[in-house]
């Protein structure tokens, strides 16, 4: 059992932080948007074609990257719960080539990602049954939903392709996030790692913004409210970051979908950076 204690502090950040994201997501939707804006999207290229550091170094480790090479195959899996992690495979392999694709205008990473996304919304058919760690399968479908609205801009991508991946987005990953983040898998809340709720925010949140649901945004912050969700993590991000089961110090570099759960938070709190576990995430 994990003990978990919220500071009066941390309660008014939080029901502050609720009000603003309310106002915000009243507005349009923006496309790209969520993790990347275009002008995130175009900064990147502009800094890479004129070989600014520290931009050009992180794309060269970009490039070697096994995952963000156009040749690489997925393995769709008509129930995404058999294998969490092979399923982050893929969707991290979409990701980044799809940015390999926007900064270098070489479509064959494009194509690459356009497949996965096509092959994993053609295998999908069912309400993705865990395994185990329940709580963990919002790590692909965030990554997934992240790669698609980079993608979506990209004339490659068929539009009947891309709604039937929004759909299985909507049919089948939604109701997972959706539902752990009500019930936690019909145990105690207090059985789960605040990370688990975490990466299924971040889930609902990237959905809403690809799907354009204004009301599975809400619903992301809502749910964190009623579970009192989100003092947890300013603690748990702030102090020490819990992984599978294990504590590590605040200097561990943060998976991908943690940096993803704070861009986003910024973003829709409109704000410019956030920081977290000793570093700030910049959004501008």
């Amino acid at each position: 059992m994990k003990n978990k204690k919220i500071s009066i502090a941390g309660i008014c950040i939080l029901f502050a932080f609720f009000w603003r994201v309310q106002v915000v997501c009243a507005r349009e939707f923006v496309h790209p948007g969520g993790l990347h804006t275009r002008a995130d999207l175009e900064r990147m290229k502009k800094m890479v074609a004129e070989g600014r550091q520290p931009w050009l170094e992180g794309w060269k480790e970009l490039e070697k990257d096994p995952l963000a090479q156009y040749t690489f195959k997925p393995s769709p899996m008509a129930n995404m719960g058999v294998s969490r992690q092979k399923a982050s495979i893929d969707a991290h392999a979409a990701y980044l080539n799809a940015i390999r694709w926007y900064v270098s205008g070489d479509k064959a990473y494009a194509k690459c990602a356009i497949k996965i996304c096509n092959a994993w919304s053609d295998a999908v058919n069912q309400v993705l049954v865990a395994r185990q760690d329940l709580g963990l399968v919002g790590i692909p479908i965030s990554e997934f939903a992240m790669a698609a609205e980079v993608l979506r801009g990209c004339d490659l991508w068929k539009k009947k392709d891309f709604e039937r991946f929004k759909s299985m987005m909507l049919e089948y990953l939604y109701p997972v996030s959706r539902d752990f983040l009500k019930n936690h898998g019909g145990t105690n809340v207090d059985y789960c790692w605040t990370n688990w709720d975490a990466c299924n925010m971040v889930a609902l949140l990237a959905i809403g913004v690809l799907c354009d649901r204004e009301d599975i945004i809400s619903m992301a912050w809502a749910t964190g409210v009623s579970g009192m969700l989100f003092p947890f993590c300013i603690v748990w991000m702030t102090a020490r970051c819990s992984a599978n089961g294990k504590k590590a110090d605040a200097t561990r570099p943060m998976p991908s979908w943690e940096w993803a759960f704070w861009v986003m938070c910024a973003r829709l709190h409109g704000t410019r950076a956030t920081t977290c576990s000793g570093m700030t995430v910049t959004v501008c």
